[in-house]
């Protein structure tokens, strides 16, 4: 049986979101439950009712914070591992381990070397 929603903390999450802070963690500590049961009432039907009631006319779900993106950060970041990426293509390294060596060179994880490599075909 699945779990049984708790419509009192739904609709004490509602009223907090609209009145005081759009903040998952921050109404999930008011509330004493966890971050991401507070992100999983914006899928029942009952949050668009509680928010609807409290005449709450905005965005109805939480937004993630923008994660840090080396490429627009640190542009010189990225022609490095571009070149290098390049590089190790030319010089035939096996392409199992043209991430890793150039995340090793460059400090990045090699899945964004890899990211980047698909999104801004490197090397076709």
């Amino acid at each position: 049986m699945p779990k049984q929603r708790n419509y009192i903390k739904l609709h004490a999450a509602a009223f907090i979101f609209a009145k005081i802070t759009r903040g998952a963690g921050q109404i999930a500590d008011m509330l004493g439950i966890t971050d991401k049961t507070v992100r999983r009432y914006t899928d029942d039907p009952e949050w668009d009712n509680a928010l609807d009631d409290l005449g709450y006319t905005g965005e109805r779900s939480f937004t993630s914070a923008k994660k840090r993106d080396a490429k627009r950060d640190t542009p010189e970041k990225y022609k490095q591992a571009y070149d290098l990426y390049v590089q190790h293509v030319k010089d035939n390294t096996p392409q199992h381990k043209i991430a890793s060596s150039v995340g090793e060179e460059t400090d990045l994880p090699p899945s964004t070397v890899r990211r980047w490599a698909k999104l801004g075909n490197w090397v076709d």
